[in-house]
């Protein structure tokens, strides 16, 4: 009797595990990006503040990519 409490403890946090694996840690994941993102929009803004021509460059990527890069990491 004791080892079938044990069993459904051990399944019942199993199930619980991959239910966060399967739907918390991707809604975190794309909070985050999305944030990620958001910066490094604002921050190439930033950059291109008093005229902004709307011409996007190599480096205007590069940037971008850097910033979100660099977000992502922490």
């Amino acid at each position: 009797m004791k080892t079938d409490k044990i069993n459904f403890v051990l399944h019942l946090v199993a199930i619980l595990l991959l239910a966060y694996i399967a739907f918390g840690a991707p809604y975190k994941e794309k909070v985050k990006i999305k944030r990620c993102f958001d910066v490094a929009v604002n921050l190439e803004k930033a950059r291109h503040y008093p005229v902004d021509d709307l011409e996007v460059t190599n480096q205007d990527i590069s940037s971008f990519q850097k910033n979100m890069a660099a977000c992502l990491a922490d």
